[in-house]
């Protein structure tokens, strides 16, 4: 498992691992209900007191933390963090590389593109795109993400 919180470091660690041929497992909480309709990738992590539901995919390496829900026919890329209490409506689309911080409502959907950070508390109603810094009620955009770091 990859225990790094910061996406683009998920993503580096996971491309080592791949050139060195390992295979990792997924690791799912069994207080989580995750359905089996739901495609769950490689390496990724669902911590405890999550719901992730039907034809949701969560691709490799992702993360989802304590008491966040993905709705059903979300797409959620690899690499991509879901902080604690996030709710994810159903056909969201997240792309590769992104962080949902804490407590952020996205509403059905939404696409929010790869490489974006959407700050902690903030209400998402409408398209982010790649590669920015979004937050607020409603979310907009705040600024580029040119470095990728989420914990300066």
């Amino acid at each position: 498992m990859i225990a790094v919180g910061e996406p683009a470091g998920r993503e580096k660690l996971g491309e080592r691992l791949r050139l060195a041929g390992a295979r990792l497992g997924r690791l799912i909480d069994r207080s989580s209900l995750v359905v089996e309709s739901a495609d769950i990738g490689e390496g990724v992590v669902i911590k405890p007191l999550c719901s992730v539901s039907s034809d949701a995919r969560l691709g490799r390496h992702a993360c989802v933390n304590t008491m966040s829900i993905v709705g059903h026919d979300v797409q959620v890329g690899d690499h991509t963090v879901v902080s604690s209490m996030v709710n994810i409506g159903c056909a969201c689309t997240i792309g590769a590389g992104s962080y949902l911080g804490m407590g952020a409502l996205i509403k059905e959907g939404v696409h929010i593109g790869s490489n974006s950070i959407i700050g902690m508390g903030s209400v998402v109603y409408g398209d982010i795109p790649d590669n920015v810094i979004a937050l607020g009620n409603p979310a907009r955009v705040a600024r580029p993400n040119n470095d990728r770091k989420v914990f300066k």
